[in-house]
């Protein structure tokens, strides 16, 4: 867009995608979201034949992927980007119920940087205290796929008359199903924590130094993003 002006359009279109994106993850179609109040976590929900819903409460990776939702637009590209600027502040404004389930667009933050994120700073404050908690997601090598709950928790689904069962392996599967190796089941992915990395990066960007979090859950010690 910076570059060609069309494609100052296409960005407000996927702008509001981005909005109704969040609004699938929050009610979906039968007003169940995938975030979870009580364990201020994101599941994934499983949707039978005849309905029902069931949330399928697996701590792994997948209930952290919102935070890489993110972008930080500086005061400079918005100056440069007037028509994109003014019909997100008006879609935003005309939306109320999409404006408050994503993070405050409209207000500047560090270095007068604007925040696009499905996470508001609350929900984050969350994902971060499961993924710095040494006794689930934190590890001295990086952040694992599974947390180490299920070590001592597996999580465990009746369904049709058949058992399932996912508990955390770190290293080799204690089936053949995936060759031997355990994967998304425990074991750190260089990629998906680079990706951890970028985005908590971004969240600096706005946030700056004065947002706090404890790290590692559990330690006392505070520090930025």
């Amino acid at each position: 867009a910076l570059h060609n002006p069309v494609y100052e359009g296409v960005a407000c279109k996927f702008f509001e995608h981005f909005l109704l994106i969040a609004l699938a993850m929050t009610k979906m179609t039968t007003g169940q979201g995938l975030w979870d109040e009580e364990d201020e976590f994101y599941y994934d929900v499983l949707s039978l034949p005849e309905g029902k819903r069931v949330p399928l409460k697996v701590r792994s990776m997948v209930g952290l992927i919102p935070l890489f939702a993110v972008e930080v637009l500086e005061p400079s590209i918005l100056e440069k980007l007037p028509t994109f600027a003014a019909r997100t502040e008006q879609l935003l404004a005309r939306r109320k119920d999409l404006a408050d389930l994503v993070s405050h667009f409209t207000v500047p933050g560090h270095g007068e940087r604007r925040l696009l994120s499905l996470l508001r700073g609350q929900r984050m404050k969350c994902l971060l205290k499961r993924m710095l908690d040494p006794k689930e997601f934190l590890s001295e090598y990086g952040i694992r796929a599974l947390s180490r709950h299920h070590l001592d928790h597996p999580y465990v689904l009746e369904c049709d008359g058949h058992r399932y069962e996912i508990g955390y392996e770190a290293a080799e599967s204690s089936v053949r199903i995936m060759g031997g190796n355990s994967n998304w089941r425990g074991p750190i992915w260089f990629p998906m924590n680079y990706l951890i990395i970028e985005s908590l990066q971004k969240f600096h960007q706005y946030y700056g130094n004065e947002y706090l979090v404890e790290c590692p859950t559990g330690s006392g010690q505070q520090t930025s993003i």
